[in-house]
C-alpha cells in the first residue's frame, strides 16, 4: 500500500511517537510500529476462539505428539 500526502505538514501527523511505556521512546512512521499487526491479531482471535479449555486440549495434543516422537527416537 502507498499513502501520498499533499504536504509535509500533513505527513507529520502520520508519525507515531510514544514515550509512555517501559521500553523508552519509540518513533515510527506508522501506527503499526516495527512489525505488521496481522499475526498478533490472528493469535488473539485464535486464543479467544479456543478459550482456556480449548487451549489446554491443544497443549495436550502437542505434548502427546512430542512424547510419541521421543519414544520412537
Amino acid at each position: 500500500s502507498t499513502v501520498l500526502f499533499r504536504s509535509e505538514e500533513l505527513r507529520a501527523h502520520m508519525i507515531f511517537d510514544c514515550a509512555d511505556w517501559p521500553g523508552g521512546r519509540m518513533v515510527t512512521p506508522t501506527l503499526a510500529g516495527t512489525r505488521p499487526g496481522g499475526a498478533i491479531a490472528a493469535a488473539w482471535a485464535v486464543m479467544n476462539f479456543l478459550g482456556e479449555e480449548g487451549y489446554r486440549a491443544k497443549h495436550k495434543q502437542v505434548t502427546n505428539a512430542r512424547e510419541t516422537i521421543e519414544a520412537g527416537i
